[in-house]
This record gives C-alpha cells, structure tokens and sequence, in this order.
C-alpha cells in the first residue's frame, strides 16, 4: 500500500468516526391518550353506532348520552384533547372527522358552519335546506330510506295514497260541477 491510498477514507472508516458526538436520545416523545375517555356535545346530528347496536342511531344535543344515559352530551369517546389542541386515542381520527364537519359544539368549526349556514339562509331561505333534528332524521331513515335512499316501496305506496285522495277530491268538486250544469241544462230546456 502506498502511503496516499492509506490515507484515503473508504465507507468503513467514515462510519466509525470515534470522535463523532452521538446525539442523546429526546426525553420528550410524542404525546400519548391519557386513557380517559371525553364526553362529546354535539351541535349537530350524526349517526352513531354502538357495539349493541352496530347499525347505530341518530344522536343531537338534545338526546340523552347513549353510554351512560345523563343529558348533557350525545357520547362518550375513546379520545382525548392533549394540550396542543390535537384528538388522540384510538377513536382520535373519528372525532377529528367529526369536529372537521362542525358537529362538535362549542367547536370553531361549529360557529363557521353556522355562518355558512346563516349565509345560505340569508340567500335561498331557511326552507330550502332545514337542518333535520335526530328525531326526524330517525323517522326519515326508518320510514322513507333504506340504505341511504329513498324507500321505493313506501314512496309507491304515498303515490297510491295522494292518487286516491286525489280521485275522492275530483269526484267530490265534480259532483258540485255537474249539478250545476244540471241547472244549467234545465233552464235551456225550459226556456
């Protein structure tokens, strides 16, 4: 070996550098779930399942917790608010998805969907597009959707139902109107 290739670092030698300062490992992980569980208010409705009722319910403000049944809150959820504002635990990405949509009460996202809201009230009007209750959406799913759609079998069934109400009020007013042609058609004939 000649003395320029002995002086030459090759990959080995730069790997083991015994002067190199190793950096101390951080005391400071990420943050965990504190294990405890957060009861969440809700502005608006979502739907909700449980592991009883996987299928799940419509859930509001003003429904009782479906966990432990007291008011004041719609459930409770495996995830909490650390200190730097971020869900964690394991059901964190859920309630992100939740306060994302503005159903959390009290939430900034809330008050933006309420201004949104109020906007489009402002323009097309409140009866364009009410917000449901969980109650009425509750009777709609029950009643008018299957599956996210409309109820096919119940919507035929209204047709019927209007059609015959319908046909009972023609032949209700035209009773009136052919009496009064009869009166009509009689005082010609007399005349």
């Amino acid at each position: 070996m000649t003395a320029a290739t002995r002086n030459t670092p090759t990959t080995d030698d730069l790997d083991d550098l015994p002067e190199e300062v190793q950096p101390k490992p951080s005391k400071q992980a990420e943050p965990q779930w504190n294990g405890r569980r957060t009861r969440i208010r809700l502005e608006h409705p979502v739907l909700r399942g449980t592991p009883d009722a996987p299928a799940g319910r419509f859930l509001d403000g003003a429904t009782p917790c479906i966990d432990c049944g007291q008011p004041g809150h719609a459930f409770h959820a495996a995830a909490s608010k650390g200190s730097d504002g971020v869900w964690r635990g394991p059901e964190a990405e859920h309630i992100r998805l939740i306060q994302d949509g503005g159903y959390i009460a009290g939430s900034p996202e809330a008050r933006a969907r309420q201004d949104r809201q109020r906007r489009r009230d402002e323009l097309i009007g409140p009866e364009a597009s009410p917000v449901l209750s969980a109650a009425d959406l509750e009777h709609m799913w029950r009643f008018e959707m299957r599956d996210g759609v409309v109820n096919t079998e119940i919507e035929s069934g209204l047709r019927r139902d209007e059609a015959e109400q319908l046909r009972r009020a023609v032949r209700a007013g035209m009773s009136d109107v052919a009496e009064v042609i009869r009166e009509v058609m009689a005082e010609r004939t007399s005349k």
